[in-house]
């Protein structure tokens, strides 16, 4: 648009009224004297209706997200320190197995015959920043007594025993989006039909491969099928799951006996849409050789310093609250009469539980 002078108001509305742009956002017009150019206030959206916003000195917000879980499927092995896979029952043929940078799940034939597969790390939420579950994957065709599911979930006792999440589902021939709090009974199921998105209300996965997002902050669920929104999940009156962390998920359960069905994954993580670190907290303690509890939740262990080291004596260092299992390190200190920094820049997932076994100890713990 070109310069327009101080007093050219007319002209401005004018060029308004005969504009062919489209101007759904809300605008406002400002005749600038300094600048001789048409202001315009306007608030921009995407089609998820997500706003963009500056920060007061008039920078845009721009977020690079971080992949917290996920990896890809390289090679025949199913990489163990990042995937936890089962099938069980397998009298029908149930299998899950990696080739082809893609990994199927197979459900088999036979009656409660199941395959699961699920990330190792669950994906810490932090206030302030919302989370992304993108999958690429291919399901075959529904069939009776045969459901699939694909998203993010959490076991209050052990994965994956699923207790908490959202996920898509294609159950017999349905295709659903579900979120869950607290077990199976308070599944919140919404079938194709009863769908609020741009896609329409209905929907049918294609048998090619599809684009599935899953964004959630702790209010809402936007479930995003190729870029356009399926579905919106509004948690007004209390929250829709008991954690806003969670694993990466997906399963395979015949209810009785059925033709074995396929879900393929070629990609599936999770990002914060946010930096990947915050503001660290400090905690020193001293006098003590027992085991302390620094947080309940995950987090990111930066460093320990040892400000009195004693010689021969340990300080173990759990991602638990119990301090008995899942050890991230275990320091023998040296026979040395200046600070020890020992950086880890480590993330945890279950609690920070850090044991010194000497009360000549001075720690002070970098964390959050």
């Amino acid at each position: 648009m070109s310069d327009i002078a101080p007093r050219d108001e007319n002209k401005v509305t004018a060029m308004l009224a005969t504009s062919s742009v489209d101007l759904t956002s809300t605008v406002k017009v400002i005749a600038d004297p300094t600048s001789r150019k048409l202001l315009t206030d306007t608030i921009l959206t995407d089609s998820y209706g997500f706003s963009v916003e500056n920060t007061p000195m008039g920078e845009m917000r721009m977020v690079t997200p971080v992949r917290l879980s996920g990896s890809s499927f390289s090679g025949s092995t199913i990489d163990s320190n990042f995937w936890t896979s089962a099938a069980t029952g397998g009298a029908g043929g149930s299998a899950i197995a990696q080739s082809g940078s893609e990994i199927t799940l197979t459900s088999g034939t036979a009656n409660a015959d199941s395959v699961t597969l699920f990330s190792v790390r669950n994906s810490r939420y932090v206030g302030g920043s919302s989370m992304r579950f993108r999958a690429l994957c291919q399901f075959a065709s529904g069939t009776e007594n045969n459901k699939r599911r694909i998203g993010i979930g959490f076991g209050s006792t052990a994965m994956p025993a699923v207790t908490d999440g959202a996920w898509f589902q294609l159950s017999g021939t349905t295709f659903s989006v579900v979120t869950c709090k607290g077990g199976a009974i308070n599944e919140q199921v919404i079938s194709s039909g009863s769908f609020n998105g741009v896609l329409g209300t209905t929907y049918t996965p294609p048998t090619t491969v599809i684009t599935l997002e899953i964004y959630w902050t702790n209010s809402k669920v936007w479930f995003v099928i190729g870029d356009d929104i399926l579905h919106t999940v509004s948690a007004s009156t209390e929250t829709w799951g008991n954690t806003m962390s969670y694993h990466i998920f997906a399963s395979s359960l015949n209810s009785d006996t059925a033709i074995s069905k396929t879900l393929k994954i070629r990609t599936a993580t999770i990002s914060r849409m946010g930096n990947l670190e915050t503001l660290p907290m400090t905690k020193n303690i001293t006098g003590v050789n027992t085991s302390q509890i620094f947080k309940y939740s995950a987090g990111t262990l930066h460093r320990i310093i040892v400000g009195t080291p004693v010689n021969g004596k340990t300080i173990t260092i759990y991602d638990n609250v119990t301090g008995t299992t899942n050890p991230i390190g275990i320091i023998t200190l040296p026979a040395q009469s200046v600070p020890i920094i020992l950086e880890y820049r480590s993330p945890f997932f279950n609690g920070l539980n850090v044991v010194p076994n000497d009360t000549g100890l001075n720690l002070t713990v970098v964390y959050e």
